[in-house]
């Protein structure tokens, strides 16, 4: 399981993806209330890298690390691709 970093903003007006040094960031449309915004965002990471997805920490921070079930390059590959 590879570890990406991932640094969200919620309630956004469109959902989208950018790549940074270190990792991505991730605008959510939902609000970060009751699990909504965690929910979308492995939502979202699941289809954009066609993977599984797991939130290992930052569950109620904005800097958060996502464990993807691939292996290192698969991940860079899958990236290029955001």
């Amino acid at each position: 399981m590879q570890k990406l970093h991932v640094h969200v903003t919620c309630k956004s007006g469109k959902a989208r993806m950018e790549i940074i040094p270190g990792g991505i960031k991730v605008w959510l449309q939902s609000a970060p209330q009751k699990g909504k915004a965690n929910a979308e965002l492995l939502k979202r990471l699941k289809e954009a890298l066609g993977a599984n997805v797991l939130l290992l920490s930052g569950a109620k921070t904005r800097e958060k690390v996502i464990g993807v079930q691939c292996t290192q390059s698969e991940l860079e590959e899958k990236l290029r691709s955001i």
